[in-house]
């Protein structure tokens, strides 16, 4: 008789939940219970529901949690794209969280007994030390989203064409240099961002100390906070924005209209990412696109693709962006 993941859970001493979620690859449990749980079902026996994993393999999503900035529908929608062109290729697919607060070789230890084909990390929130101990591992492995590489094949964003976009669609919209909205949290990508902005700013003829910059937190409730006590203080703000993410855009705009400013008409702005959320914002928040669901799809090929190469050289891919306008600006 057929080996069922109810006697897995009872011979582990784990939940049938617990089980039932790392043999279907969701979310919801450590990559040390996943690896003990599969396992386990690979020596009792188990008939995975995709029997495909046994001709192809397994390709594991890696969420890389510092601040957990991952748990938004934007990595969402980059983890479906991955998902689906992962099976399309005939592999199985599953996710696990690797924590910079918990012991990272322990981690990475329970990643390796997962026995992956591949994994894609996505490294928003990693650092080149914080890659190194990955790109030691003899997997093939492939980062989203992020600027480092450490050797690796990696799927990027254009961020300095990104705020590029921005810049020029705000001086041509309002005639004057924008200012800059900067998260607390700096990942590469912001940095990035950042560089583009100011890169933006002197190509149309302005002076980059003369930028009216300020910091606000990662949240929305944090960012509005922030961005009230700049107000309060009287310090000075621009004409227009041009913000590292949709979300401080958001907590932002949120401070401005409380202190009664309307916008776009005495202060407009432009997120960046286009998150789900930003057209249900108030306004409508421009913003600058990226294609998360085929950013992961675009990872997820390319690792498929070298399982298969009998010689690798590690390739950067650099996904392009669009402006999306609404009412914000």
């Amino acid at each position: 008789m057929a080996v069922t993941a109810k006697e897995i859970a009872r011979q582990l001493g784990l939940s049938a939940a617990s089980v039932s979620f790392a043999l279907n690859g969701r979310p919801g449990v450590s990559a040390e219970t996943r690896a003990r749980v599969l396992k386990a079902a690979r020596a009792l026996g188990y008939e995975f529901p995709d029997t495909r994993e046994a001709e192809s393999g397994t390709i594991v999503f890696v969420y890389y949690n510092r601040h957990k900035i991952f748990d938004t529908a934007f990595f969402s929608q980059m983890a479906r794209g991955a998902k689906e062109a992962t099976e399309e290729a005939g592999y199985r697919f599953i996710t696990t969280e690797i924590a910079s607060f918990r012991d990272i070789a322990v981690q990475i230890q329970h990643l390796v007994e997962l026995q992956p084909a591949g994994v894609l990390l996505l490294a928003t929130e990693m650092g080149m030390n914080d890659l190194m101990p990955f790109a030691a591992l003899d997997l093939p492995i492939t980062l989203l989203d992020t600027c480092h590489s450490c050797g690796l094949d990696r799927v990027q964003i254009n961020n300095h064409e990104g705020a590029h976009i921005a810049v020029e669609y705000l001086f041509s919209r309002y005639g004057e240099m924008p200012g800059l909205l900067k998260c607390s949290n700096r990942i590469s990508n912001f940095q990035d961002r950042e560089d583009g902005y100011f890169l933006a700013v002197q190509r149309n003829g302005a002076s980059a100390r003369r930028a009216i910059v300020h910091e606000l937190a990662a949240d929305v409730a944090g960012a509005k906070q922030d961005m009230l006590a700049i107000i309060d203080a009287g310090e000075p703000v621009a004409r227009s924005y041009f913000c590292d993410f949709d979300t401080i855009a958001q907590g932002a705009m949120q401070a401005f209209l409380e202190r009664g400013y309307r916008i776009p008409e005495d202060v407009a702005f432009i997120g960046f990412d286009n998150a789900p959320e930003s057209a249900r914002s108030t306004p409508p928040l421009t913003t600058i696109n990226v294609p998360a669901a085929y950013m992961g799809s675009i990872g997820a090929r390319r690792l498929i693709e070298t399982l298969h190469e009998g010689e690798h050289h590690p390739l950067t891919i650099e996904v392009g962006v669009s402006l999306i306008p609404r009412a914000s600006s």
